[in-house]
């Protein structure tokens, strides 16, 4: 067999053989999971409540923490109008469906319309509130741009809480993401978000 052949053959077997292990890899890049028990708040960012509302209930009935609530943030569409309404009722239904009560972070604030915004958000209410130990629960390809901001954010307003991250999954994930539409748009995507909000 011909060497160009069997160089060309091997390339095919290597990509078909380390495919999964790299694009799960890359995908792993972008995940924190770090929360832990006796938060005093645990925070739901808004945006895909039908997966960041049953992980927070989970964290909730697993003891990390006895107060739920949720960012206000402008609905998609509706720039402009300080109401995150319609992902809150959502997650409101998605809490007393498990008997757990969920209330809105700022509600008469002006509503965010970016994680930047919910940071914002978030470092005022901890710093009124005196909160110490804080879980902010999101999509797991959105956790490490989620900690980057935030930590951002905490440390230009010198606020000193503790900030964990709980990593929410679709129905994709790492290990399969490249597989999901959606996942391919996010987890291609997630890199250039990141880069904008490291240069903003």
């Amino acid at each position: 067999m011909p060497t160009k052949t069997i160089l060309v053959l091997g390339a095919v077997i290597s990509v078909g053989v380390f495919r999964a292990p790299v694009l799960t890899g890359y995908a792993n890049l972008f995940r924190v999971d770090n929360a832990s028990a006796g938060a005093d708040l645990i925070l739901i960012l808004s945006g895909h409540p039908e997966t960041r509302g049953p992980k927070a209930i989970d964290l909730y009935r697993h003891g990390y923490s006895d107060r739920l609530m949720v960012t206000n943030a402008v609905p998609p569409g509706r720039q402009g109008r300080a109401s995150g309404m319609g992902q809150y009722d959502v997650l409101r239904r998605i809490a007393s469906e498990a008997q757990l009560h969920i209330t809105m972070l700022n509600p008469e604030a002006s509503g965010a319309t970016s994680t930047y915004d919910e940071a914002l958000q978030a470092a005022q209410f901890v710093s009124e509130h005196d909160i110490e130990h804080l879980i902010v629960v999101t999509d797991a390809y959105h956790t490490a741009r989620a900690r980057y901001t935030f930590t951002k954010i905490f440390s230009q307003g010198q606020v000193h809480a503790r900030v964990e991250f709980a990593a929410a999954e679709d129905e994709f994930n790492e290990s399969n993401w490249w597989t999901y539409r959606k996942g391919v748009v996010n987890y291609l995507i997630e890199p250039v978000k990141l880069a904008y909000y490291a240069i903003r």
